[in-house]
């Protein structure tokens, strides 16, 4: 299965179980954003049943995945998001890519606002290294809170449908 195969088959029916690494997951909440930085290049991010997401990159044919819910990451300061240049977190040195960005959700696939974050003023940060991941550090607008991420890539071997 490639990328694009797996978005179509959730698109065409976003109830199907989805396992990844072995694991079953439910998906709760389903949409597709775009930021104003970003402009057309649309996302798509599954929240699952168990807190877990999957982000769906299609224009760069990348899935990125991260076992927890996104959470406040305390040991990066509000005033450092976006206006560093560079970050030290978990001992991994990130650099700024995407600075000072704004999610807007396009099209609600499945659940509702609870489900999905939906607006986020938002920083990308990338590793030195190379690394296809992301740590992404913002706030959702709904709540002022802050909702952190470090998805990493995702091989499309390791998601089943069923």
């Amino acid at each position: 299965m490639k990328i694009k195969e797996l978005l179509n088959a959730l698109l065409e029916n976003p109830n199907r179980k989805i396992a990844i690494r072995g694991k079953q997951k439910e998906i709760v909440g389903f949409a597709e954003f775009r930021s104003i930085n970003l402009g057309d290049e649309g996302y798509f991010k599954a929240i699952f049943d168990d807190h877990s997401l999957l982000l769906i990159i299609p224009g760069e044919e990348l899935l990125l995945y991260s076992d927890k819910a996104p959470e406040p990451f305390d040991e990066i300061a509000d005033e450092d998001i976006g206006n560093k240049q560079e970050l030290l977190f978990r001992g991994r040195r990130y650099k700024l890519e995407n600075a000072h960005d704004y999610q807007y959700v396009v099209q609600l696939i499945k659940g509702n606002y609870q489900s999905i974050e939906g607006e986020v003023k938002y920083s990308d940060y990338v590793p030195e290294d190379g690394a296809n991941e992301l740590l992404s550090l913002g706030w959702i607008v709904r709540t002022g809170k802050r909702a952190d991420d470090n998805p990493k890539e995702l091989s499309i071997e390791d998601v089943k449908l069923s």
